[in-house]
């Protein structure tokens, strides 16, 4: 009968090389009693009893002492050739999945769904029972998905959740707790923070090293994916804002007038500055039946679209009412009668300052809605405020406002205004005021109208010295001249 040659590694000669060794030598494996296996089988004479169930049976004693002395070592390359073929075998099933579930997350948005696409793949590759991601933010905690998603379970982080993610390291269960492992994911952002927690398993078979591995590869696969999915919204809410302020600009523009109003008499100039948050400021003009002249400074409450959406509405009302009803206080009553039911709806409201004058004579007459008060710069150099306290428009209904009236003489200055003027603010927070605008008024009251309202502006932007100004500013001025004196160019 012929003999099977078994080899082993380098320099190690063959179990059976020779006939002349293993002549009538059966070398077998033997489970409960029974041979399993002949690795070896020349005839039957004798045994010789080996470590891990092998058996020699005949031969001569020389052979199976060669034998027994070579098959210890040729077992344990075996072994180690099994171990090594099964942990190849693992890594690639593991690669496999890897690759798997970044397929199948470049079709996928938001971290819910990438963290349960995520957490449901590693559960079924651990045979875990629940899974779970958490991620924290600025010290608050928030699960952001669970598997299955039916399982109960309180929003609040468990004891090896917060462990895990203070010590930055993984976390597995030791005898005697319920099992689970949990790892961290590795964000870049200091602020962000998060864990993948996995939690009892089929057979109850305690999670190991192997497994915090792989958990730790797909933690870093699916951090990855989140802030890429952050970067991706941020990316989106600034397109969208970008769009709405783009909007905002445009409803802006649309209700500020190209120019001023050529009136006999008066010299007019008005200007609005947007800021970076596209407010409601609004100036406008108007005549009456009685070819009265009107100036109006409006600010809506509130940025952006529903800001603009709001002024469109009140300049409407406000147009018809103030062409319509001869008392200045009687049109703020309409006006406020006519905004209340919209505006309280939306919770917005407006504040705004009047003014109509009598070309012929020089007649004011001044109206204020919760704004700023008037401005009268006298050729005397003296300053008198138009302090008249009312109720910003579309809060209440059935507000009476009251009006005061004053004579403008040649050469006198009104000057309508916005809170952005008077509360640009310093490095120091300081704000500009209203006794720094008096004072500039007064200095350059005899400049033309347009230097003097741009000249304003520019004045605040300096006294700003780089801090932002995140609120529109608007100006208006009126020169009366007479007839006397006749319109200026």
């Amino acid at each position: 009968m012929s003999s099977t040659t078994l080899e082993r590694g380098p320099g190690v000669p063959p179990c059976a090389a020779r006939r002349r060794w293993a002549r009538d030598l059966t070398l077998g494996l033997e489970r409960a009693g029974h041979p399993t296996m002949t690795v070896v089988e020349t005839s039957e004479e004798g045994d010789l009893e080996l470590t891990d169930g092998f058996f020699l049976r005949g031969g001569s004693v020389s052979a199976r002492r060669q034998v027994a002395r070579w098959l210890p070592e040729l077992m344990r390359l075996k072994r180690e050739s099994a171990s090594l073929s099964g942990e190849i075998l693992e890594r690639y099933e593991e690669a496999t999945l890897v690759y798997r579930i970044c397929d199948r997350l470049g079709d996928v948005f938001g971290e819910r769904a990438i963290s349960v696409l995520v957490l449901d793949e590693a559960r079924d590759r651990l045979a875990a029972e629940h899974a779970e991601l958490w991620i924290r933010e600025d010290d608050l905690y928030r699960r952001v998905a669970k598997v299955p998603i039916e399982q109960e379970g309180a929003d609040i982080p468990p004891a090896v959740v917060t462990e895990c993610v203070d010590q930055e390291r993984p976390m597995l269960s030791v005898p005697g707790e319920p099992l689970h492992v949990c790892v961290p994911l590795p964000f870049s952002e200091p602020s962000h923070s998060g864990v993948m927690l996995f939690r009892g398993r089929t057979g109850d078979e305690p999670f190991r090293s192997g497994d915090v591995k792989l958990l730790q590869a797909l933690a870093t696969l699916a951090a990855a994916f989140i802030r890429n999915d952050h970067l991706a919204e941020t990316a989106r809410r600034e397109e969208a804002r970008r769009r709405e302020d783009e909007i905002a600009r445009q409803i802006h523009r649309s209700l500020l007038p190209l120019r001023a109003p050529q009136i006999e008499g008066v010299e007019l100039y008005g200007t609005c500055h947007a800021a970076d948050l596209i407010g409601g400021d609004y100036y406008g003009f108007w005549t009456d039946i009685g070819g009265r002249l009107g100036m109006i400074v409006a600010d809506v409450s509130g940025h952006g679209i529903p800001a603009g959406l709001c002024m469109a509405e009140a300049k409407g009302v406000m147009q018809i009412e103030t062409t319509r009803t001869a008392k200045l206080s009687d049109a703020l009553g309409r006006i406020n009668d006519d905004l209340t039911e919209g505006f309280s709806r939306n919770d917005m409201f407006v504040t705004a300052s009047l003014a109509r004058l009598d070309p012929e004579s020089g007649k004011l007459s001044f109206g204020n809605a919760g704004h700023l008060p008037g401005l009268i710069s006298r050729g005397d150099g003296s300053i008198e405020p138009l302090a008249i306290r009312g109720v910003a428009l579309g809060i209440v209904p059935g507000i009476g406002y009251g009006s005061v009236e004053r004579t403008l003489e040649p050469g006198d200055v009104l000057l309508l205004y916005t809170d952005g003027i008077t509360e640009t603010r310093d490095p120091t927070g300081e704000m500009y005021g209203s006794e720094r605008l008096k004072s500039f008024l007064v200095e350059h009251r005899a400049a033309p109208l347009k230097d003097l309202c741009e000249q304003l502006i520019a004045t605040t932007r300096e006294f700003a010295k780089g801090v932002a100004v995140h609120d529109d500013q608007t100006v208006v001025a009126m020169r009366y001249v007479g007839h006397d004196g006749g319109a200026a160019s």
